[in-house]
């Protein structure tokens, strides 16, 4: 993997106790703003909507909205397999901060592990990613399928997935090795096969889809590092800013600040980015005056601050490029630091 502080076994698992109904991202409203330009589909009032709402960056779509939008979509074109041809034309602009993430990565296993730290971004739904033998396993749980149909919106989930995949890697001919559906097999079934391959699985208590290993090894063929380098410009600027820095210093921060991108890291990992020992780390830090807890928390604070300042992200994509869970974790932080929630700062 070509990122220093990539680490697969730490991103297995995204899973979130749903007690409600998830959200989808604002930066999804655009896909089905395409899909209603690109189909030609007489559905100016979900185009409106669907427009107001994408000007609130911090906003998100109830999903149930966001199936009955598919659902009248189809209705409206006369098209069953709207959720197939929705998903077809998914790419990472429409995917936030998480599409940029991807372009960043080196592989396509790296930029899927981005996708299960980062995933929601995009959905607030309960995710796993797993290794089984020579195969990646994507699945997701809907607890909500029995209050309303999420079966157009799994479509756009799977086959979105592999067009992404297929736009990372270069690769049209890209398949999964196995899909699985929740629903029974539609009457427009064999259509999936273009998308998806010819091993797929209905009446699943799952939605998933695997890879093999081999696979998601594939390079990312046109990689953007955009975000990458805007979060290295970030590091920069806090560096320059730096008393009497070291050489050290300017690293320690620098692998701390690329790090976050992955979650909260810890000693063990950053010594690891540092080529250094933990015991080494720790002595350095102690002989600064220094706390590695403090420290990650003195960084996160100075960059959450820039990004509100220059607000390009919203803050739910600031808290988890700051290694946060959960958006509520970063507010709470957010509002020792300054007295103030992050939507109040500015």
């Amino acid at each position: 993997m070509s990122s220093i502080c990539f680490d697969i076994s730490r991103h297995l698992r995204n899973n979130t106790e749903m007690t409600s109904t998830p959200y989808i991202a604002n930066d999804l409203s655009g896909l089905l703003i395409k899909s209603i330009e690109h189909y030609s589909i007489n559905a100016k009032d979900i185009r409106q909507e669907l427009s107001r709402f994408q000007k609130n960056t911090n906003s998100r779509l109830g999903y149930e909205r966001w199936c009955s939008y598919i659902s009248r979509l189809g209705e409206l074109s006369n098209n069953p397999c709207i959720g197939i041809d929705i998903g077809e034309l998914l790419e990472p602009s429409f995917c936030g901060v998480l599409g940029h993430l991807a372009l960043s990565c080196g592989t396509l296993a790296e930029a899927f592990a981005r996708f299960a730290r980062y995933q929601q971004l995009l959905y607030e739904g309960a995710g796993e990613i797993s290794i089984v033998g020579d195969k990646y396993r994507f699945c997701w749980t809907r607890e909500h399928v029995e209050v309303f149909d999420t079966q157009q919106s799994d479509e756009i989930l799977l086959v979105g997935l592999l067009r992404l995949a297929k736009h990372l890697s270069g690769k049209d001919f890209l398949k999964p090795y196995r899909v699985g559906f929740m629903h029974s097999p539609p009457n427009y079934a064999p259509k999936y096969e273009a998308s998806l391959g010819s091993n797929i699985e209905y009446d699943q208590p799952q939605v998933f889809v695997e890879f093999t290993v081999d696979l998601l090894s594939s390079p990312i063929s046109d990689r953007n590092p955009m975000l990458v380098s805007l979060l290295d410009q970030q590091a920069e600027a806090l560096l320059r800013a730096l008393p009497n820095k070291s050489e050290f210093d300017i690293a320690l921060r620098k692998s701390v600040i690329i790090c976050l991108q992955n979650g909260t890291p810890s000693l063990g990992v950053i010594s690891k980015a540092l080529n250094i020992s933990s015991r080494t780390l720790h002595r350095r830090l102690e002989e600064r005056c220094l706390n590695f807890g403090s420290l990650l928390q003195k960084i996160r604070q100075e960059l959450a601050i820039q990004y509100l300042r220059e607000k390009q992200l919203s803050i739910i994509e600031i808290s988890f490029l700051l290694g946060y869970s959960e958006q509520s974790a970063f507010s709470r932080a957010f509002k020792q630091w300054t007295g103030k929630t992050p939507g109040k700062f500015l």
